[in-house]
């Protein structure tokens, strides 16, 4: 798939009625001047995909895309997470497959953002501060994390949360603060306890704890709430069979 100045510019073309770009799977080093001369055609663009390829950094006039709403950039060679912070109405952001070693501030993501995938990269580490209000879903799996911070009990409005395949030895106690937390999945990790606060300070309806041979199903039957989850999983898994 080649992608000369006559291909953009036809692909342009149609995002202009869309609200979409895909520019995938083309070996992309760097976003490609005849692009970025022609985004002043795309300020209503909403989605924009530039997975597979080998990006290592955004412009500045990609990341002041106004109306974008979800950019996928998976599959790339970013080492750093871009500054995404000029995006006000992104939602979904996906960036696994990319190589990135660090996450420096969540102050370079937009606090819109619901969903957020970073799994499969080569984080050891998440930021203390997680300043995201509207986050439902985070996807931190196939990393090298050892913890997750305290702060990630200040994600109000989290639902789902991936974490498996990583090193984590504990889960924070603050994690009972996240009300509204449906799914945890902590497989194949080195959890060996596991907080007892979370059984009765959540909606947990699925805990995905296989893989943590210290960690056993017989330990966890013991906890307070851990009847009152069996409950909630029960009336879930007979939702979906309906």
């Amino acid at each position: 798939m080649g992608h000369s100045h006559s291909h953009i510019t036809q692909r342009v073309e149609r995002a202009e009625k869309t609200g979409v770009l895909a520019v995938t799977d083309v070996k992309l080093e760097k976003v490609p001047e005849s692009l970025l001369k022609q985004l002043w055609r795309l300020h209503a663009l909403r989605t924009l995909d530039l997975s597979k390829n080998k990006l290592t950094t955004l412009p500045n006039p990609i990341t002041g895309l106004a109306s974008l709403k979800t950019l996928t950039i998976s599959h790339n060679a970013f080492e750093r997470m871009p500054d995404l912070s000029r995006l006000m109405m992104l939602e979904v952001l996906n960036m696994s497959h990319c190589g990135l070693g660090a996450i420096p501030s969540c102050n370079l993501l937009p606090q819109t953002l619901k969903r957020v995938d970073l799994s499969r990269n080569r984080l050891t580490s998440l930021p203390s501060d997680i300043p995201l209000p509207n986050l439902e879903a985070l996807d931190v799996s196939h990393n090298l994390l050892t913890r997750l911070p305290p702060s990630i009990g200040a994600l109000g409005a989290l639902e789902e949360l991936k974490s498996e395949h990583n090193q984590l030895s504990e889960l924070p106690e603050q994690l009972c603060t996240c009300s509204r937390l449906k799914y945890l999945k902590i497989a194949n990790n080195r959890l060996t306890a596991f907080p007892a606060s979370l059984f009765a300070c959540s909606h947990l309806v699925w805990i995905g704890f296989e893989g943590n041979p210290q960690l056993e199903e017989k330990h966890l039957s013991e906890l307070t709430g851990y009847e009152q989850y069996l409950a909630r999983r029960k009336d879930r898994i007979n939702q979906l069979l309906k």
